[in-house]
């Protein structure tokens, strides 16, 4: 008896350390908005030659799972596809004649935004 008790102390104070992080940090709520880092490929659109390309992809820090897919948009634009990469993370994919269409010369600030599939929104900005 002695030796299972022994054996439930770690997984106790596990659990412990696991509540007081939930209580500490505390759960996204509807209408709360997450912030997250973007990173945009290709980083520099150049508007004044054909695009060498089809794709405008964004890679958020936001878990893939969380986030409803159809409504990711970046600016307005309406995502065309999404993937996980390889750490579980948001891929999306925007054309690339889209994104050129909401962009002036010079710097531009883009925002991806959308839904969590716990009833709240992200949205990260980035300068291309």
């Amino acid at each position: 008896m002695k030796t299972m008790q022994t054996l439930m102390l770690p997984a106790r104070w596990g659990m412990a350390v696991l509540a007081l992080g939930a209580l500490t940090i505390g759960p996204l709520r509807a209408g709360d908005v997450q912030e997250i880092a973007i990173q945009c490929s290709p980083a520099v659109v150049n508007l004044s030659t054909t695009p060498n390309g089809n794709w405008f992809t964004v890679h958020a820090d936001i878990a893939y799972g969380a986030v409803v897919k159809a409504s990711v948009e970046l600016n307005g634009v309406p995502v065309n596809w999404t993937k996980v990469d390889n750490q579980g993370c948001l891929v999306a994919k925007f054309l690339l004649g889209d994104v050129r269409s909401i962009l002036v010369r010079g710097e531009n600030t883009v925002t991806l935004s959308g839904l969590t599939v716990d009833g709240g929104t992200f949205t990260g900005s980035t300068t291309v």
